[in-house]
């Protein structure tokens, strides 16, 4: 019998009007014969039913125990780059009051952050760092990989000039200063060399800034 066949044998015996008309055994001879039969199939079902819902138990249970351990690969991965995250700091600080010394502002360092420790908590000791590395060459760059730029296009005889918005996917600098290469929107790819002064005249890091340039106005 299958399934379908056990529950509606079932529920004729639950209404004996209707047990000579649709039930499944009405055809085995006899009430006796009918009842031992649906008797051995229902307890079949129910043991099947009980293995089923056992099974689903322990997938249920495999299921947390890989999501826990996998929770915990991930907590003890942040952790590592934390730490080294950390380290690598400490590293650049400690290189960095190196070249200080070098270069006789050790004074000026422990007037503003005292030590190392200092140096990487202290929010003056940042503002010492990032003066100090301007100061000496330093270039803070415009934008940043995984940002969209907005360059002006300048058509062709068919197309009048447009605003395209591209993403910056890689960042390279060199004696010709900094330059980009981009992602254009159908997938395509480009490089080119775009100095500090280009952003703001053929490079925007708004869509506003790009459409006013196009159209010529200015702040």
């Amino acid at each position: 019998m299958t399934d379908e066949q056990i529950v509606r044998a079932l529920e004729c015996c639950g209404n004996m009007n209707e047990c000579k008309k649709e039930c499944p055994l009405d055809d085995l001879g006899g009430i006796d014969k009918c009842i031992h039969t649906l008797m051995l199939n229902a307890l079949d079902l129910i043991k099947r039913q009980q293995a089923e819902i056992e099974r689903l138990h322990e997938v249920i249970n495999d299921f947390e125990e890989q999501s826990h351990k996998e929770l915990m690969d991930y907590m003890q991965l942040s952790e590592k780059y934390e730490n080294a995250r950390a380290e690598a700091v400490r590293e650049f600080a400690e290189r960095l009051i190196k070249l200080l010394k070098q270069a006789e502002k050790q004074q000026s360092l422990n007037a503003v952050c005292g030590d190392i420790d200092s140096l990487i908590d202290s929010p003056r000791g940042a503002e010492f760092i990032a003066d100090y590395l301007l100061e000496n060459g330093a270039v803070v760059l415009p934008c940043k990989v995984g940002d969209v730029v907005y360059i002006i296009d300048e058509g062709d005889e068919c197309t009048e000039p447009y605003v395209l918005d591209v993403t910056v996917t890689t960042i390279g600098y060199d004696i010709g200063g900094f330059w980009i290469t981009m992602d254009l929107p159908l997938g395509f790819k480009m490089s080119a060399h775009i100095g500090e002064r280009s952003f703001g005249k053929t490079v925007f890091l708004t869509r506003e800034e790009a459409e006013r340039a196009l159209k010529g106005e200015t702040k």
